[in-house]
């Protein structure tokens, strides 16, 4: 009967999804779809076809798990996203380096950027919480 309880205690905290994380799943969801549409549509501007759909399955699963709300998925895509800043600024040209990326790559950042901000927010962060404390009593 307790997990009947837990569940119904899961279920009513997905009910209760802030409209901050829902927003920032459906970007890291775009980010997903907007990676595969440069894939197919714009092959030529795509450097490395493994990266590409390593970056893919990487949206995609991260939207899911933020959705679903597991909280440390958030933690993930800010370590993607300082790795990213450091590669850029090892590059020495730091504004070249992001002029030269491709349309696709730019807006999927800047996505994944606006998508943190929506997940560390008071509303989202207490909803992250609770769902971690109802995952533990499972």
């Amino acid at each position: 009967m307790a997990n009947t309880e837990t569940s119904l205690s899961l279920a009513d905290l997905a009910a209760q999804r802030p409209r901050t994380v829902a927003i920032a799943a459906a970007l890291l969801l775009c980010n997903a779809v907007l990676l595969a549409i440069v894939w197919i549509a714009f092959p030529t501007h795509v450097e490395s076809n493994g990266a590409q759909l390593f970056f893919i399955i990487l949206w995609l699963s991260v939207a899911i798990s933020v959705f679903r709300g597991i909280s440390w998925v958030r933690y993930g895509i800010v370590a993607v996203l300082v790795v990213f800043v450091v590669e850029v600024l090892n590059a020495g040209q730091p504004v070249t380096q992001v002029q030269a990326m491709n349309f696709g790559d730019q807006l999927s950042r800047c996505t994944a950027v606006a998508a943190i901000v929506l997940l560390f927010l008071p509303p989202s962060h207490s909803w992250f919480k609770k769902v971690k404390a109802a995952y533990a009593e499972s």
